[in-house]
């Protein structure tokens, strides 16, 4: 893992959800960018930061968007692969899938320990496979 601390660009509109993956991911040692919405996630100007490393999403958000498109919209925007976990919210029978290259979805079900293990596993994968763009 890199030593310089990365950026992860996070969004949820659960206060307490978003809460605890800011706490989790600064204890990760990540500089988290956090936002309650997508609208929050565009006042904060985000594609004129320093390019994220990660974005932890919801995969349906805000009335049915999809936070699949929202990762690749940003990805165009900072013209990287940048690797993108989604949550889904549902129970559904899957507890883990992956949709594309670098984007991962689990369940809002996972327990801290194993988000954090997924999150350096796509982060190493990412770097073993230049996600620079």
């Amino acid at each position: 893992m890199n030593q310089l601390k990365q950026n992860v660009i996070v969004m949820n509109s659960d206060q307490q959800v978003l809460k605890g993956l800011t706490l989790l991911l600064k204890d990760m040692n990540f500089n988290v960018i956090s936002a309650s919405s997508h609208h929050q996630l565009e006042d904060t100007n985000i594609t004129q930061t320093d390019r994220p490393d990660l974005f932890v999403f919801p995969l349906n958000y805000e009335n049915g968007k999809s936070g699949i498109n929202l990762v690749k919209s940003l990805r165009v925007s900072f013209d990287s692969q940048i690797p993108g976990v989604l949550i889904k919210s549902e129970n559904g029978s899957n507890d883990k899938q992956t949709i594309g290259a670098n984007t991962m979805v689990l369940s809002d079900q996972v327990k801290p320990g194993v988000l954090r293990k997924k999150i350096y596993e796509i982060l190493d994968s990412c770097l073993e496979e230049n996600c620079d763009g």
